[in-house]
């Protein structure tokens, strides 16, 4: 019987979005397993609150940037208290300020995610991804190409796709009421921070096409950030009336039971979570065919590919999904056939607890972490 483990996650973003997602369902997975979980975070972030409603132990430390020195020094005390086996990092702040103190008190294992598919882009950042740590999980291999073109040995690098509960995400009816949408109109959603590597803009230049040929539709986007006052005024003047705003939801699974087509127009992406989690409630989707996202679509069976900032051909694949109710059924059944299949959680925790003991025993045989 393997031993059970002591592992501390940091997070140091105090937002939450995919990243936060995923660290979260992986600290739920591996104390579900009998693992010791400890998360850290800042004060304020609400990685600690849904960690602690979840009932995992958490520590607060205020990381106020990537060489914050005083968060170093405390995470190091935090973690000569809890003595872990693995440090886990789980954001580029939480990587420089995790791997320090872990390897100011000795950690056995250290491993930091990579949710991003473009390559470390300063010396600072080669450093992190190349000297701190002991394996780096990638997300996609998208995501492990950017840290290959960054010169970091590549049998430190291990894709681990990210997951969905594919038991909270699952298949339903929606209530558009509740939501204030309307109830027969053809309705196309899309979730993601509103910044404009998530293609926003590419959706509302999208409508307006559309609305040349189908003005009944109408577009829901749940999500705050920066950009979001130029999108409303860009939906404004592309579609008046057709788009509403939901800002940030904490249960986005009402508005994905609610759409009829779900969309991610993303110019940058590294997978996409809010693409798994449209997958597991079944739900026909349209998606840039960029970064990691077509590991997780395959076009034409589980849901239609785009090029990347192309309105036009987002537009004419929004409509043939909205023309089309039995290929919009057919597809969303195949996208969570492919969720169940490939991006459990249960998936997910089990290859991250594999490296883990790899990680572990290496170490105890005194070889590199890495072979």
């Amino acid at each position: 019987m393997r031993p059970r483990l002591r592992i501390i996650h940091v997070e140091a973003l105090k937002g939450w979005s995919g990243g936060q997602v995923q660290a979260l369902n992986l600290s739920r997975g591996l104390a579900a397993r009998g693992h010791a979980v400890l998360v850290v975070c800042p004060p304020d972030a609400v990685m600690r609150a849904r960690a602690a409603a979840a009932g995992l132990e958490c520590a607060a430390v205020p990381m106020r940037h990537d060489m914050d020195l005083l968060a170093v020094a405390r995470l190091a005390g935090i973690a000569r208290r809890f003595r872990p086996d693995v440090m886990h990092l789980h954001s580029s702040r939480a990587h420089t300020i995790g791997a320090l103190a872990a390897r100011l008190v000795r950690v056995p294992a250290v491993v930091a995610h990579k949710r991003t598919d473009f390559p470390p882009g300063s010396l600072l950042g080669s450093w992190r991804w190349g000297r701190l740590i002991d394996a780096a999980i990638a997300v996609s291999r998208q995501a492990k190409e950017s840290l290959v073109r960054a010169r970091v040995p590549e049998q430190r690098i291990h894709v681990i796709h990210s997951s969905v509960d594919c038991r909270a995400f699952a298949p339903a009816g929606g209530d558009r009421s509740r939501l204030g949408l309307p109830e027969n109109a053809p309705l196309v959603g899309a979730i993601g921070e509103l910044v404009r590597r998530k293609g926003h803009h590419v959706l509302l230049e999208a409508a307006r096409i559309i609305a040349s040929v189908l003005p009944d539709a109408r577009y829901v986007i749940c999500g705050q950030g920066p950009d979001e006052r130029a999108l409303r005024a860009l939906a404004e003047s592309s579609v008046p009336g057709a788009v509403a705003f939901l800002g940030q939801v904490k249960d986005v699974r009402p508005v994905l039971a609610a759409v009829d087509v779900f969309v991610h127009p993303a110019l940058r992406e590294a997978l996409g979570v809010a693409v798994l989690e449209a997958m597991a409630m079944g739900k026909a989707i349209v998606a840039s065919a960029i970064g990691g996202i077509p590991e997780a679509i395959e076009h034409g069976a589980s849901g239609l590919l785009v090029p990347a900032r192309d309105a036009k051909a987002l537009a004419e694949a929004i409509l043939r999904l909205l023309r089309d109710p039995e290929l919009r059924q057919a597809m969303g059944r195949a996208a969570r056939d492919r969720a169940e299949m490939l991006f459990s959680v249960e998936t997910m925790v089990t290859a991250t607890e594999e490296l883990y003991y790899s990680l572990l025993n290496a170490r105890r045989r005194g070889r590199p972490a890495s072979s």
